[in-house]
């Protein structure tokens, strides 16, 4: 058995040290902002999720493969992959 040295794996680093005032800016916002910023957004998230899940269990025997592809098909309608710019001022909506 061999024996490992502790210079083997090089010294341990400690983490950083944030500082504890909540003024702490990150991307131009405090924490406060970010927080609300992300509850806003999961608050999204689980809204689409809640809409979801009737759709999904009305057509649960099909396999799971078709609602990706479906699901992918739909989201590559949506939002095309090359977005040209200034490409929704030229977009007129058929109604």
């Amino acid at each position: 058995m061999e024996s490992f040295k502790a210079s083997t794996y090089g010294d341990l680093k400690s983490p950083p040290s944030y500082p504890p005032d909540a003024d702490f800016v990150l991307d131009g916002l405090t924490d406060k902002e970010f927080l609300f910023e992300k509850k806003k957004t999961d608050n999204y998230q689980d809204q689409l999720l809640i809409e979801l899940i009737p759709i999904f269990r009305k057509y649960d025997f099909l396999p799971k493969s078709a609602f990706n592809s479906c699901c992918n098909r739909l989201l590559d309608h949506i939002y095309p992959k090359c977005i040209k710019p200034n490409a929704h001022m030229n977009y007129e909506r058929k109604s």
